[in-house]
């Protein structure tokens, strides 16, 4: 499915991954390195965008956005410490590939994190996309007030 943000912006989650295609051996191992930062900064870009999305779409549900917005300062935590942990130290000598190597798996990670948040774009209907109709709260653009 793809979603249209604004008139303007189409988002399709098909390119919600590291796109490949700017490495090539060809390459000095310089212009790999611009390519992976260009190739995070996509990332990046696409994810404060679907924040923001989902910010105007459920900004009538504050107690979600305040738990999404939580669980982004969370999420960036765990990124940071995630890449401690495939990256530890410079003991183990990264060598001329480090920049890109850490950028590539950075944007992996970051473009996993923007298809966690597209639910919230783009919950489709129950039956479709989440089989199970009491999905959470993808879709849930007004605060659930329980009946008394």
């Amino acid at each position: 499915m793809i979603f249209t943000g604004c008139q303007d912006e189409v988002m399709d989650p098909v390119t919600f991954q590291v796109d490949v295609s700017q490495f090539s051996k060809e390459l000095s191992q310089n212009e790999q390195n611009q390519a992976a930062e260009k190739e995070l900064q996509r990332a990046e870009k696409t994810l404060n965008r679907m924040i923001s999305i989902i910010n105007d779409k459920y900004r009538n549900n504050t107690t979600l956005m305040e738990n999404i917005l939580k669980s982004q300062d969370a999420w960036k935590e765990y990124r940071e410490f995630h890449m401690l942990s495939v990256f530890p130290g410079p003991e183990f000598g990264w060598g001329s590939m480090f920049r890109m190597s850490y950028n590539i798996e950075k944007s992996r990670v970051t473009w996993l994190r923007v298809k966690e948040l597209y639910k919230w774009v783009s919950p489709g209907k129950a039956g479709e996309e989440y089989p199970d109709p009491w999905h959470g709260s993808y879709g849930m653009y007004e605060k659930i007030v329980p009946e008394e």
